[in-house]
């Protein structure tokens, strides 16, 4: 919207909530359809690679407690960190890296026991599914990720989901 009140001159609008795009829909009066997010399958794909027991977890800090990662750590389950500005927020020896490339990810993903995955709570609010769940299945790998609005009809059972921290 970029705080204007409708979509004026565009001939299709689109949005990758499906709860988010019904609601604007009313709101604005135009028709808004949903338009899932999507992962590049000629990247992420499965590549018959063994599994390993441990976790991963791939993005920032972003400044707030990440109960996907701290969590697991104070309960003393290894996780292996990519991503930047973890200092100070988890244990060092958990940081394995600042970032990984997008062409190793497929690997990564698809080796892990399983990628943890949590949302900003406003996209959780609003029904959007991060895009990583998408690349995470793909690749073969096995996705946890905190409970927005249609995982469970999105990914049909193949992204595990918690609601709180005792389900995690």
């Amino acid at each position: 919207e970029s705080g204007r009140e409708a979509p004026d001159g565009y001939g299709a609008v689109s949005a990758a909530s499906p709860p988010w795009a019904e609601a604007a829909s009313a709101r604005l009066g135009v028709p808004i359809a949903s338009l899932l997010q999507c992962t590049d399958a000629r990247l992420f794909r499965p590549q018959g690679l063994e599994r390993s027991g441990g976790l991963v977890f791939v993005g920032t800090a972003r400044g707030i407690p990440r109960p996907s990662i701290i969590e697991p750590l104070k309960a003393g389950i290894p996780v292996s960190v990519y991503g930047p500005d973890w200092s100070g927020w988890i244990p060092g020896g958990a940081i394995k890296g600042t970032g990984i490339a997008n062409v190793e990810l497929p690997a990564v993903y698809e080796s892990a026991g399983a990628v943890l995955n949590d949302h900003w709570p406003a996209m959780k609010a609003a029904g959007f599914v991060s895009n990583r769940l998408y690349d995470v299945v793909a690749a073969g790998g096995r996705a946890v990720s905190d409970d927005v609005q249609g995982i469970d009809q999105i990914f049909e059972g193949a992204v595990r989901t918690y609601r709180d921290v005792q389900e995690l």
